[in-house]
């Protein structure tokens, strides 16, 4: 998983909160440094040497949030959050178990099992743009938006830092007439095949570190999207992100 950092944002009609620790399976150790994100925005808490965490400020109702650290399987679970009440809710990470395999190019080095699909798709699928460790290691110290905006396809939607990815092939129009201007079509990204933005929803890019990945994948023609990422089918576009 990538240790990446995310930006917290104060949520305008915030009512609730919600915490616990996040402990690993089967010896339920504390995870320190574990991220717990809520889904569709950029707010996000770490756990401490504890393994505890704390979010505040958490819009009222079912929220989906994301947990996820390093050497474990990302979790998602549901909450509803009342006003002015806490939710306590424990998160039990699975480890993540690689296995490789490998693909013998003369005295190549063996390639992880989760970037098999992802050589195998770079070989088969058209219209698809792949970035490779190659590419990346020479973005490390430059934002994720940054690397996104130079490929075909995508635009960037810039504010105070973030970096929010839209098809620019899929934009739609607010209004006819003179007045009409285009309205951002955002993407759908997945991080190690987990959906962290799907909908049509904002995600800042430049919270995932560039340090942490791997490949990614741009697909910003519905048509050419793999089945099995085509969930909303919005026609915005699938970024996938997979982690060293």
């Amino acid at each position: 998983m990538a240790g990446a950092v995310l930006a917290a944002a104060t949520t305008a009609n915030a009512q609730g909160s919600i915490s616990g620790r996040v402990l690993a399976d089967p010896t339920r150790a504390p995870v320190a440094g574990a991220e717990i994100i809520l889904r569709g925005t950029t707010r996000v808490v770490t756990t401490d040497s504890a393994g505890k965490y704390s979010l505040r400020d958490v819009p009222r109702g079912v929220q989906v949030f994301i947990t996820r650290a390093v050497g474990f399987t990302p979790d998602t679970f549901r909450a509803d959050v009342f006003d002015d009440e806490s939710v306590s809710r424990d998160v039990i990470l699975k480890p993540s178990i690689t296995t490789l395999g490998e693909v013998r190019v003369r005295d190549a080095a063996p390639v992880p099992a989760k970037l098999m699909a992802f050589e195998e798709r770079r070989k088969s699928v058209a219209g698809g743009h792949f970035l490779d460790s190659t590419v990346i290691v020479k973005w490390e110290n430059r934002k994720a938006g940054d690397l996104l905006s130079t490929v075909s396809g995508v635009d960037i939607q810039r504010q105070q830092g973030a970096a929010y990815l839209t098809g620019s092939r899929a934009t739609q129009s607010m209004r006819s007439g003179p007045s009409a201007r285009p309205v951002p079509c955002f993407m759908d990204v997945y991080l190690d095949g987990t959906p962290v933005a799907l909908t049509n929803t904002m995600f800042d890019i430049n919270s995932i570190s560039l340090v942490h990945v791997a490949a990614i994948e741009v697909y910003a023609s519905a048509a050419n999207i793999p089945p099995q990422y085509n969930r909303t089918s919005n026609g915005c576009g699938v970024v996938l992100l997979w982690t060293k």
